[in-house]
């Protein structure tokens, strides 16, 4: 056996040592991404008003004017369109339909009386009801006729927005015999025979109803599920868990690439600049068990342009070092909770290993840095249109206060 001399040895732990803070034993992507999957409203005068290239280098899905939604197709930017067949309010022609063609699905409790929701100000359909089925596809062809092509809309959206269509909050009377799980296994198979792609907003509950909700992503034709305030609402194991099981339903349905598991931290709109912590520790919690290909994060934090979308989100990790099957998996003996991925990305510029650490508890923790990395990412000011940015040069971070988050880099 050749044994390397002392110089030569020296030079090979040196080089290792390098490969290990690059991760250059991964297979780098030829084109990394240049941003998580991201989503944003396009709904202000401005916003309209502008040439949607200026979006498309941060921006994956948007709401756009039924008006403007060619011209943001057409700029590489998926639409989506929303519709509430679930909840339908006055005003809404969803509620016209409910109190009209269709008012047999209008659900009702074991007396006959309608469920309502919205204080009163809507209604509930049932999707036990024999015409379910025909109420809600009429009401998303009359959304595509009436809405979409009356605009002179060539390309069909990527997906219809279905909201409400989770626990049922607010409805009173409860409907006859309601039971959550059959509820949207009968929704699911109402809506199974539209042909649209559908992202529909059932996923935020308690962490023992998750797989309840989860369940309801499986059709071909839902490609995603919205978890509202999420990483906002102190429901934060059971987004984790959430965001981990719908990951799992979409690779075990064989689910294309797609919006999958869709964070939006809504419920407010404080200034982005003046909410950095508050946006670390979003974005750090949905990195933690995010898949590139099936997670989708939208803000709502304000910003000067009304674009609220923020220079963190092109800091895009992949290769995790595990898959946990609950968000416990990755807590770590300090109590901070901790992924590691082998290459990790800002706007598609290699930045090397990276960890994400995060401290969702109420007392302070410490950091296990376990790659032994030397600076963390620092978020600066406001929006990627109004000068905000991210540098790779803040200290390394070895505790975590309650509720914050931490990303390590070399």
């Amino acid at each position: 056996m050749i044994v390397p001399s002392m110089p030569t040895r020296l030079l090979l732990l040196c080089a290792a040592a390098l490969l290990f803070t690059l991760g250059a034993y991964d297979n780098p992507p030829s084109d990394p991404p240049q941003h998580v999957q991201t989503a944003a409203y396009l709904w202000t005068p401005g916003l309209a008003a502008s040439d949607p290239s200026r979006f498309k280098p941060y921006l994956t899905w948007a709401y756009p004017l039924y008006s403007q939604a060619d011209r943001v197709h057409d700029a590489g930017i998926k639409t989506i369109f929303y519709i509430n067949p679930v909840m339908p309010q006055r005003g809404e022609h969803e509620y016209d339909l409910l109190t009209g063609q269709y008012a047999d699905v209008g659900a009702k409790d074991c007396s006959g009386n309608a469920s309502t929701s919205y204080a009163g100000k809507g209604l509930l359909s049932d999707p036990r009801s024999p015409r379910a089925a025909d109420f809600y596809a009429d009401t998303v062809d009359w959304y595509i006729h009436h809405k979409i092509d009356i605009h002179g809309g060539e390309q069909n959206p990527n997906a219809l927005f279905v909201d409400n269509n989770g626990a049922l909050y607010g409805v009173n009377p409860q409907p006859c015999n309601y039971d959550a799980r059959s509820w949207g296994r009968a929704f699911d198979r109402a809506i199974a025979g539209i042909h649209q792609p559908i992202v529909t907003n059932s996923l935020a509950a308690r962490d023992s109803d998750t797989a309840t909700y989860v369940d309801r992503l499986t059709p071909p034709n839902i490609i995603g599920g919205m978890f509202e305030e999420c990483f906002n609402d102190r429901l934060w194991s059971a987004e984790e868990d959430s965001q981990i099981e719908t990951i799992a339903l979409f690779k075990r349905e064989h689910k294309s690439s797609g919006p999958g598991w869709w964070c939006y931290v809504n419920n407010t709109s404080a200034d982005g600049a003046a909410s950095i912590p508050q946006r670390l520790f979003a974005y750090a919690s949905f990195l933690l068990t995010y898949d590139p290909k099936y997670s989708t994060f939208q803000e709502s934090f304000t910003t000067p342009s009304k674009f609220d979308v923020f220079p963190e989100t092109g800091f895009v990790p992949l290769d995790p070092s595990s898959n946990p099957r609950n968000v416990e998996d990755l807590r770590t003996s300090t109590g901070a909770y901790v992924q590691s991925y082998s290459a990790c990305y800002y706007r598609g510029r290699r930045i090397g290993r990276c960890e994400i650490a995060v401290n969702p508890g109420s007392a302070s923790v410490g950091v296990p840095n376990r790659g032994g990395l030397h600076h963390s990412m620092v978020i600066q000011g406001e929006g990627v249109l109004d000068g905000g940015s991210v540098a790779f040069n803040g200290a390394s971070v070895g505790s975590l206060g309650a509720q914050s988050a931490a990303i390590l880099v070399p």
